[in-house]
């Protein structure tokens, strides 16, 4: 998996979150990839927050090339301020913990560790047990800890076994009781759409926003010569349907980025779909294990 320029930025821009030295974990072994001059938008975006804060080890990252750079993102995760710094693969690239994410990994391995933020960068699309990707993510997670996941959503095509869409995200935080922090569709480069509940916190970059509830619109982005009518031009013309064409406007394939915060200890549930649950469920005895009351 590539930890690319969108992820450095995300990295960087949660971290005032979380507490200081906070332990992360990776689903899949990070190849570390930046984009020329980023470390170095990173290193000011830092300093904006902690003036007195040292870039060197940051830096040095960028005298690095080949496989000394592509082994990087554990560096650079502790150069900017991150701790302890674990990542969870099939293999031991990296330094991976060889573990199968198809399982539970406490179940299976007796690995019970928790950690500040967990991140799931483009490794959950090649589990084939999704629902297993998501209880680790949950168990991995302390309370009040963060969760990252970037995920193809448009235009990713035999990349893995799953695009994803947003309402699983919405839906999968409803049950759970995470907070949202924020639901972006955006390009590896860090080109990022944001559809956010409340005023974006400072970024490395410049990021457009539009509601939270903007992404949960259905919608036809590319209403086909056969789709023309006023109900499906309506739909395109939605805040989700004009960030999926200025995404792509470079040919872009879009990521789905969601950002979220574990509040509660409770194990974890889960969700159905929102416009299947309530009272399209007539068994309480259902209804009741899709219940986050």
């Amino acid at each position: 998996m590539a930890f690319n320029p969108l992820m450095i930025r995300l990295t960087a821009e949660i971290l005032p979150r979380l507490p200081a030295g906070a332990a992360v974990a990776e689903l899949g072994n990070q190849t570390f990839r930046p984009a020329r001059g980023i470390l170095g938008e990173v290193a000011a975006f830092l300093k904006q927050d902690n003036p007195a804060w040292r870039d060197g080890d940051l830096m040095k990252i960028n005298e690095r090339t080949g496989v000394a750079l592509e082994e990087s993102s554990a560096d650079f995760m502790r150069s900017i301020g991150y701790g302890n710094y674990t990542c969870i693969d099939v293999n031991q690239r990296h330094g991976a913990l060889q573990m199968d994410l198809n399982y539970s990994l406490a179940e299976k391995y007796n690995f019970h560790d928790e950690f500040d933020l967990v991140t799931n960068n483009g490794t959950g699309e090649h589990i084939f047990d999704q629902a297993a990707v998501f209880r680790n993510v949950h168990a991995l997670t302390r309370t009040g800890g963060v969760m990252i996941h970037v995920l193809p959503f448009h235009n990713y095509v035999n990349h893995g076994f799953y695009n994803v869409q947003p309402i699983l995200f919405h839906d999968l935080a409803q049950a759970n009781q995470y907070k949202i922090l924020r639901m972006s569709l955006a390009s590896k480069d860090g080109t990022e759409i944001a559809f956010v509940d409340e005023e974006l916190s400072r970024s490395t970059r410049t990021v457009k926003t539009y509601p939270l509830s903007s992404i949960l619109d259905r919608t036809i982005a590319w209403p086909g010569i056969h789709e023309l009518k006023s109900r499906t031009i309506r739909r395109g013309m939605k805040p989700i349907a004009k960030a999926m064409r200025s995404l792509t406007l470079n040919r872009a394939n879009i990521l789905l980025v969601a950002v979220l915060q574990k509040t509660h200890s409770d194990a974890f549930r889960n969700p159905m779909q929102g416009m299947y649950a309530g009272a399209n469920i007539s068994s309480e005895t259902i209804a009741t294990e899709y219940s986050s009351g």
